[in-house]
């Protein structure tokens, strides 16, 4: 014969044995969250506020992105649509060689481009080197001896991971383990429509896909550490005829994409000279490599495109950073962009 089965709340609250607490001696799991209250979101907003030192921040390759975003910072994603034709990939080379220089623990997972034309698009910017001669394997002696000495004062900090043909579900703990066995500070992922998810999960269409591979990146920024890294994720865009200048919802599933990022980047090439309304100046003419701000969670949007220097012949975007900021990181000092 069964054993009469406990009385539950319901018996008790009938028998009038109900405790005023309920809860009264019930053990609860660890694994219950945590409520704050607000006096302790309060005290960690002040605390915030008073403290002397400013947040690390890695810088997204231009001083006006910078300023406008607060730069990649711990904990935030900050997703690059762009057009195949604009230069994600060297936009990445730009920002992860940026941040390298300033002494930056920086990870490029490429779903994409080998570790070669990765390698090669690096060497051309430190060796300044131009792209067809080192394509054509045509280089001078002179070029040949910048390739020697940009590779004699390379740094041996980890960069790269190959990530073609490999399932997020099992990038995503070794990213993880890399971020924290070498300080990574910047994540850089090269892109999401290449970045493959495993072929037994339920297939819900390219956006249910998107929408899981963008997450799951996501996720590897926001949990890899108590605070979290900062990252970039290049995305491609999805182009309307009718709009020559794309905006936010241009970026490709963007509905999806754009509420998981605190920043969203827009990359175009001037379609025409675009100008500014104030006295018809022009602010980019055809044919430049333009950025728009299009998200940014706690700075500013513009209404206007940036202008990103580009480099022809070595196929690269320039540098563009502010000259006291790169003063304050030759003294070792770190400021708000």
């Amino acid at each position: 014969m069964s054993e009469p089965k406990p009385p539950d709340l319901n018996d008790q609250l009938l028998a009038g044995t109900l405790p005023a607490d309920p809860f009264v001696g019930v053990v609860m799991s660890e694994d219950v969250p945590r409520i704050w209250s607000v006096r302790d979101l309060l005290a960690e907003s002040m605390r915030f506020c008073l403290e002397q030192t400013r947040r690390s921040y890695c810088t997204l390759g231009h001083h006006a992105i910078d300023r406008a975003t607060g730069g990649a910072l711990a904990g935030e994603a900050t997703f690059l649509g762009a057009d195949s034709s604009w230069g994600k990939s060297s936009y990445a080379v730009m920002v992860a060689d940026d941040n390298s220089r300033r002494g930056k623990r920086v990870l490029v997972v490429s779903a994409e481009d080998s570790k070669l034309t990765f390698a090669n698009r690096l060497m051309r910017r430190r060796a300044r080197v131009p792209a067809k001669p080192m394509r054509d394997k045509h280089l001078s002696s002179d070029e040949l001896a910048r390739v020697i000495d940009a590779h004699a004062k390379s740094e041996l900090a980890p960069v790269f991971i190959d990530a073609r043909g490999k399932p997020v579900e099992w990038l995503a703990p070794r990213i993880k383990t890399a971020i924290n066995e070498h300080g990574i500070e910047l994540l850089v992922c090269d892109y999401v429509g290449a970045f493959n998810k495993s072929k037994h999960l339920n297939d819900q269409g390219q956006r249910g896909t998107t929408q899981y591979i963008a997450r799951t990146l996501v996720d590897i920024v926001k949990t890899c550490s108590p605070t979290g890294i900062a990252a970039l994720i290049l995305s491609q865009l999805t182009l309307d005829e009718k709009s020559p200048v794309p905006g936010k919802y241009s970026l490709r599933d963007s509905k999806d994409l754009v509420h998981m990022a605190e920043n969203v980047l827009i990359g175009f090439i001037a379609p025409d000279n675009l100008t500014q309304e104030a006295g018809n100046r022009a602010v980019a003419s055809k044919g430049d490599r333009c950025i728009r701000i299009v998200k940014a969670k706690e700075g500013e949007i513009s209404k206007l495109p940036l202008v990103l220097p580009w480099n022809d012949t070595v196929a690269c975007f320039e540098t563009d950073l502010d000259p006291e900021q790169l003063r304050l990181d030759s003294l070792g000092a770190e400021r708000y962009p």
